[in-house]
């Protein structure tokens, strides 16, 4: 992969964790992703992949942050479960939104 490529994605994923309150927020960060590419559907919906991903592990460091500073940490299960409930979801719509991406770009 080259540089633009890890850029467009971490904008994407930038995005997504910007508008983690917002529904749909892996979503609109795929679709930026697929846009920002100039590539086929397939590697767009990797790229979506990946903005999911980096979401995911963005959200587990944040959740691991907010319980040890609080001091209320009751076990990994407790922090990690929330993530891993939502993970097929955010991976899933991430994908979707990076071939919606790539597909406005080709019709614009």
């Amino acid at each position: 992969m080259e540089k633009k490529s890890w850029i467009d994605i971490a904008v994407g994923a930038s995005i997504s964790i910007a508008l983690f309150p917002v529904s749909g927020h892996s979503f609109i960060g795929g679709i930026i992703t697929g846009y920002l590419q100039n590539k086929d559907s397939i590697r767009s919906s990797v790229y979506g992949l990946l903005v999911g991903t980096l979401t995911l592990v963005l959200w587990l460091i944040y959740r691991i942050a907010i319980e040890t500073i609080q001091g209320t940490f009751q076990g990994w299960w407790h922090i990690a479960y929330p993530v891993v409930l939502n993970s097929g979801a955010i991976l899933f719509f991430a994908c979707i939104g990076g071939i919606i991406g790539q597909y406005l770009r080709q019709e614009k």
